[in-house]
C-alpha cells in the first residue's frame, strides 16, 4: 500500500500491537492506494528482507518504526552501494507503537495510527530563514552592580560596552576590561545584528573614580558612534543585553516588546510579563499603575498605546 506517495512498512512489533491491514487502509480514505499493507511481525529481525526489496525502485517509503530506525538506514546505505544508484530512496519514519498501540486504547488506535501514519507522509516544504549577521559589538544597558557583572562576564567573547542608566553607589572594578559610560536610551531602532541607538546624558567613567563610579558632564543625543569610534563613521550595535534586575519599559524593551506581545483573548489587548519572562492573563486587563502580584513578582501594570506591558 502507497500513502501519498510513500510506500507504507508497518510492524505489529512481535504481535505486541493489534494492527488491521484492511481496517487501517480505509481509516487512511483516499490517500490510501494499491490495497491494504501488509502488517509484519518482525520487519527489523527475520523480516529484513521484505525491508531490502521495499527499497527497490525510486518511490519513498514510510516505515512505522522508529527504534530501529539507524538500522533500516544502515541495510537501505548498503543496498544503495551494492546497487550502484547513489542514496536510494528517501525513507521517512513514525512511531506508532507508543504513541498509539500500546496504549492502554491499543485495540481501538488504528485511526490515530492512521492518522499519525498520514502525518508523517505529508510533504513538507521548507521553512524560510532570515540570515542576521553579528559581528559581537554588544551594549550592556542596566542600572546596578548586576549589569556590570553581566559587562565582564560577556567581555571575554563580545566586543562589550556598558551603559548604566542609573549609577549609584557602584563600586568601580579593579580593572576597567569594558568602556563604562552612564546614560539613558531614548531612541532604538533595528535588530539583531543592526541595532541604532541615541543616548541622552551620554557621560564616559571617570578614570580616578574612588570609592564609587563618577562620571564626566554629561551630553544628550549622542549616538553608538561615540561608543569608542570617532565621529563620522557609521557604526552599529549587533547585540543589546538587559540584565533581570531592569525590566522598565524602556525605549529599547518597547522595541522587543512590539514585536514580542501575546494575545490574552477578549480582544482587548495584549499583556507580557516582564517579572519572570513567561506571558501570563494575569497581567491583562489591570489599570494603570496598579500594583499586582504577576507570576513570581510583584509588578506594576504600565499602559502604553494600548497594550499593557508589566514591570516589576
Amino acid at each position: 500500500m502507497e500513502l501519498k506517495g510513500r510506500k507504507l512498512l508497518i510492524c505489529d512489533c512481535e504481535k505486541t500491537m493489534a494492527l488491521d491491514g484492511r481496517a487501517l487502509a480505509r481509516a487512511c480514505g483516499e490517500a490510501a492506494t494499491g490495497g491494504e499493507p501488509e502488517v509484519q511481525t518482525q520487519l527489523c529481525r527475520a523480516q529484513i528482507d521484505n525491508f531490502r526489496a521495499a527499497l527497490g525502485g525510486d518511490t519513498p517509503l514510510l516505515v512505522g518504526c522508529t527504534q530501529e530506525s539507524p538500522l533500516f538506514d544502515e541495510v537501505a546505505t548498503e543496498a544503495a552501494e551494492a546497487a550502484g544508484v547513489g542514496d536510494g530512496p528517501a525513507i521517512a519514519y513514525v512511531n506508532i507503537r507508543e504513541r498509539a498501540g500500546w496504549s492502554k486504547q491499543g485495540a481501538k488506535a488504528t485511526p490515530k495510527i492512521a492518522a499519525l501514519l498520514a502525518e508523517a507522509a505529508l510533504t513538507i516544504p521548507p521553512t524560510p530563514t532570515v540570515s542576521m549577521e553579528s559581528n559581537g559589538v554588544c551594549l550592556v544597558y542596566g542600572n546596578d552592580e548586576t549589569a556590570l557583572e553581566a559587562a565582564m562576564q560577556l567581555a571575554s567573547r563580545l566586543d562589550v560596552t556598558l551603559l548604566l542608566k542609573n549609577a549609584d553607589d557602584i563600586v568601580p572594578p579593579r580593572i576597567m576590561r569594558v568602556p563604562v559610560f552612564r546614560g539613558r536610551v531614548s531612541a532604538a531602532r533595528g535588530h539583531m545584528g543592526a541595532f541604532e541607538i541615541t543616548v541622552d546624558g551620554y557621560a564616559p567613567a571617570s578614570v580616578s573614580s574612588r570609592g564609587a563610579l563618577d562620571f564626566e558632564a554629561p551630553r544628550d543625543g549622542a549616538d553608538q558612534q561615540q561608543f569608542g569610534v570617532r565621529r563620522g563613521v557609521a557604526a552599529r550595535l549587533d547585540l543589546v543585553v538587559r540584565p533581570p534586575e531592569d525590566l522598565a519599559a524602556s525605549a529599547v524593551h518597547e522595541h522587543r516588546a512590539d514585536r514580542h506581545l501575546a494575545r490574552l483573548g477578549g480582544g482587548s489587548g495584549f499583556a507580557e510579563c516582564q517579572g519572570h519572562g513567561r506571558f501570563t492573563g494575569r497581567c491583562h486587563g489591570r489599570k494603570p499603575d496598579r500594583a499586582h502580584r504577576c507570576g513570581q513578582a510583584v509588578a506594576v501594570a504600565r499602559r502604553r498605546r494600548g497594550p499593557y506591558i508589566c514591570a516589576p
